[in-house]
């Protein structure tokens, strides 16, 4: 998965997500979703791809206490970057500016967005605008702005690790008993649909007594913009089948699975309802 927040040498449009400015089509017709701060009440307009990490990124920054503002937050605009003849990460609905006023393009670089919230978002793809010109030294700084700088197939990667790690994606590993200490997400398990919905992957999952290090494992799966059914296959080291379960998941539901010790490697295959985006992960806890 790994995304470089600072490859501005490919655009959006080499990264997959079709063309931009000046030609928006490709975005519109892949759809736009307001997402809102769950406190703050405002809406920002982005790429459905990437509308539920947003949405679980901008609720983690109101719950931590940092507020939008009305007017002063924006999203998907089919425009170029100020200045130049370049497409902005606006007209893909991949960028949003929070709070503009406070955090205004300028140098040196002004800001009030809390020392927490650029690591948080650079954690889930995005690029902060803040950084730009060696953090506002050496000319203007783009406070307000956050890019996310992956791929279509990064976006719903780095959702699922969302899902798990602040949109409460699998809650049981945290109460199911025995569980207690620190669970850790290791592994996004890539997900991508076939034109008929279906999908199969595969992730290597050792727990118990086949691990030196892991004790329990968990694969989570979810989806968002419709439903999907997964099935999750647990194969031990000698290729049998320890456990298979089925799942049924609406829009923006999710579930769990513990695989069982000695699992060697787990599978999630299924089917996604047309315009559905399923994700799963592997979460494990170490001994």
């Amino acid at each position: 998965m790994p995304i470089d927040l600072n490859d501005y040498a490919h655009s959006a449009a080499q990264r997959g997500w079709g063309s931009g400015w000046p030609a928006c089509g490709s975005v519109l017709n892949s759809g736009l979703a307001i997402v809102r701060g769950p406190r703050s009440g405002v809406g920002i307009s982005v790429h459905r791809r990437i509308a539920r990490l947003v949405g679980m990124l901008l609720a983690e920054t109101e719950r931590r206490g940092y507020l939008m503002r009305a007017g002063q937050c924006g999203g998907y605009a089919c425009r170029r970057i100020a200045g130049t003849n370049v497409a902005s990460n606006h007209s893909w609905a991949l960028a949003i500016d929070i709070n503009s006023l406070a955090n205004p393009y300028v140098s040196p670089r002004r800001t009030d967005h809390p020392p927490w919230m650029p690591p948080l978002f650079n954690r889930y793809g995005f690029a902060w605008g803040g950084n730009y010109n060696n953090d506002g030294s050496t000319g203007p700084a783009d406070s307000m702005h956050y890019e996310f700088m992956g791929t279509p197939a990064d976006a719903d990667a780095v959702t699922a690790l969302a899902l798990v790690e602040i949109g409460g994606g699998a809650p049981p590993v945290s109460t199911a008993p025995g569980t207690a200490g620190k669970d850790e997400p290791v592994a996004v398990i890539p997900i991508n649909p076939g034109a008929d919905g279906s999908f199969r992957a595969a992730v290597m999952a050792e727990t118990g007594d086949v691990s030196l290090i892991v004790a329990r494992s968990f694969v989570t799966v979810g989806s968002t913009w419709g439903g999907s059914t997964f099935t999750v296959t647990a194969i031990d080291q000698a290729a049998r089948v320890m456990l298979q379960r089925g799942f049924t998941i609406g829009n923006n539901g999710s579930a769990w699975v513990e695989l069982p010790n000695g699992c060697k490697l787990a599978t999630v295959e299924g089917k996604a309802n047309a315009g559905a985006i399923p994700a799963a992960a592997l979460v494990v806890k170490n001994k």
